[in-house]
């Protein structure tokens, strides 16, 4: 928790009044796969815009429902996102492209690279929506073992900054 905390003061040294977001919401896993069922999930975040064009975003907590089990995380993962905002003046939408790195270290090492794009709607300057879609590259000997594909979307809520 406390690697956590670090990370938010040092990233918002770098941001706006807005430099920290929090967001929840659902996701659909596991699209395009042979042999697999796609299953829902349910993700929060922590979001880290340090430049109007770059962001960073950490994972907090992650439930994944495969039909006959549901796994959880809880915690900052070992590996983030760096959103690439393109900036639109005066738009109510924040477009992205986001590049994604995350290591798993259980019995077995696992390297995931995540390549995606997706949208923010603010409603206003606190509270709006995101949604998105983006490939999980799981096996980096044989790219073509596991690319499942995710379209998700939810809240996303900024945290005003002193």
């Amino acid at each position: 928790m406390s690697k956590l905390l670090t990370a938010i003061v040092i990233f918002s040294m770098f941001g706006s009044a807005y430099a920290i977001s929090f967001g929840a919401g659902g996701e659909y896993r596991n699209l395009l796969v042979d042999g697999v069922d796609a299953n829902p999930g349910i993700v929060a975040d922590v979001y880290f815009k340090m430049l109007p064009f770059l962001g960073a975003r950490f994972g907090i907590a992650d439930i994944d429902m495969p039909e006959g089990s549901t796994n959880y995380t809880v915690g900052v993962h070992t590996g983030a996102d760096l959103m690439f905002f393109i900036p639109l003046q005066g738009a109510p939408i924040d477009p992205y492209l986001l590049l994604g790195f995350t290591y798993t270290g259980n019995g077995a090492t696992v390297i995931d690279l995540t390549g995606g794009a997706g949208v923010d709607f603010f409603f206003n300057p606190q509270f709006g929506l995101y949604l998105e879609g983006a490939i999980n590259y799981k096996d980096i000997e044989d790219v073509d073992s596991s690319n499942p594909l995710y379209i998700g979307g939810g809240l996303k809520v900024k945290v005003p900054m002193p």
